[in-house]
Order: structure tokens, then C-alpha cells, then sequence
């Protein structure tokens, strides 16, 4: 089962299949377009929205580093995949 979880601003997209999580795409919270991770020289990472429309502000979310970006997704990952784990298996 696809799972869209939403967390400060973004759009987890993963798959939830008998417990185990597959992570997916950080998708916009407002246009669904894919997020990009980017890095500018000073240090900042960013996340920045790609979508077409360029209807979104950019960037959707800032970290101080690459570090702090890397942490946030992989905690919001690790969160999701409990929450999948701790789910009963649907039956079919």
C-alpha cells in the first residue's frame, strides 16, 4: 500500500507492505512536485520544489548544511517505517 505522509512541509511518499517500508519520493506539500535536495557554496541545503507550474516558493525548506537535511529525511523515513511496522498485515 502506497503510504503519503505529510511532515513540516513535505510530502513523504513510500510503500507500506506487511510491515516493511520501502521509502519513495519527498514530494511538495503543495503542488505534489518532486522535492530536489540542493547545496549552495556558503553551506545552506535546501529543499526546493521542481514542479513545472513554478507555482510553489523556493526554497520549501532550509537547513544550515547538508548534514541537518540528511538527518531531517532520514529521521521523517525512520518514523514512517515504524509506523508501517506496528501496522497489522491487511489481509486480501
Amino acid at each position: 500500500m502506497v503510504t503519503r505522509t505529510l511532515h513540516e512541509g513535505a510530502l513523504f511518499v513510500g510503500e507500506c507492505l506487511d510491515g516493511k517500508f520501502t521509502p519513495g519520493e519527498i514530494r511538495c506539500s503543495n503542488c505534489n512536485g518532486l522535492l530536489e535536495e540542493e547545496i549552495a557554496k556558503a553551506g545552506e541545503a535546501y529543499l526546493v520544489c521542481n514542479s513545472l507550474a513554478k507555482i510553489c516558493a523556493n526554497p520549501v525548506k532550509v537547513f544550515t548544511g547538508a548534514a541537518e537535511m540528511h538527518r531531517w529525511r532520514d529521521r521523517s523515513w525512520e518514523v514512517i517505517a515504524r509506523i508501517c511496522k506496528s501496522r497489522p498485515s491487511e489481509s486480501h
